[in-house]
């Protein structure tokens, strides 16, 4: 697993949840953590389950038990955090999942991301599952939705409402 992120701190920090923003107190450090998070899912997690949600707890439990090794401290028993990175995890699931759905449409079967070198048997599960009914009506839907939006957000932070009364 690659690590090359929060060993440049060369410095253990400690995370804490911090409700008022929902998520990690210490600044800048998000985006490291979720790194972190990230290579963990790709290297650990079998990609067997339809959506992050349908993961089995041993799985979650992988993730989990990274983010006690590594450059960070976690407090075992602090809840919230425990949930936020699972919440990280679940996101950069459905990342990898997008990542490799565009690698099947790009090349289809044979172009299998080199994550998956090994562990062939689960490209060869996402072939049949991006192939499956379920999963193409399911695209289609949601591509329509897409297009029926009539608010794009992409202003950032800042609130909707302050944009749409700027327009």
């Amino acid at each position: 697993m690659r690590r090359i992120s929060l060993y440049k701190l060369r410095q253990k920090i400690k995370l804490k949840y911090c409700p008022r923003v929902k998520g990690l107190s210490v600044r800048g450090i998000n985006s490291l953590v979720a790194h972190d998070i990230g290579s963990a899912i790709r290297s650990l997690v079998r990609m067997r389950a339809r959506t992050s949600y349908d993961l089995d707890q041993d799985e979650k439990w992988k993730v989990w038990n990274v983010m006690l090794v590594t450059e960070v401290r976690v407090d075992e028993n602090d809840e919230s955090m425990f949930n936020w990175i699972l919440k990280r995890a679940q996101e950069r699931y459905e990342d990898w999942k997008y990542q490799c759905h565009k690698a099947y449409l790009k090349e289809g079967p044979s172009g299998m991301p080199s994550d998956f070198i090994g562990r062939e048997d689960q490209w060869e599960f996402l072939c049949e599952h991006f192939e499956s009914d379920v999963f193409k009506k399911l695209t289609l839907a949601n591509k329509r939705n897409r297009g029926e939006k009539t608010i794009h957000h992409h202003m950032g932070s800042s609130p909707i409402i302050y944009t749409m009364e700027e327009l």
